[in-house]
């Protein structure tokens, strides 16, 4: 699993931090942080962690061992959302 923190408010263009096990020469994994900086052409922006359900329209309510509420957008698919259990 790969972890992702996008920070624009550092340096001129941002910058974004991608945390990450990678197995070392022993084959055992350990935390592994990689520095991406933002460029002009590619600054790094800050990311929501919810996203934009505008274009989405409710299908119906769901169970997959809790309720969750089906979403569906004509561009990015389907969302599954937790409406609480």
């Amino acid at each position: 699993m790969v972890q992702t923190y996008q920070r624009a408010d550092l340096g001129k263009f941002g910058v974004s931090y991608k945390i990450a096990y990678m197995p070392d020469e022993t084959g055992t994994p350990i935390h592994t942080c990689f520095q991406v900086n933002g460029t002009s052409e590619t600054p790094v922006n800050v990311q929501g962690i919810v996203p934009d359900l505008a274009g989405f329209q409710y299908v119906k309510d769901t169970n997959c061992y809790e309720k969750y509420a089906l979403l569906s957008g004509s561009t990015t698919g389907s969302i599954r959302m937790n409406c609480g259990g």
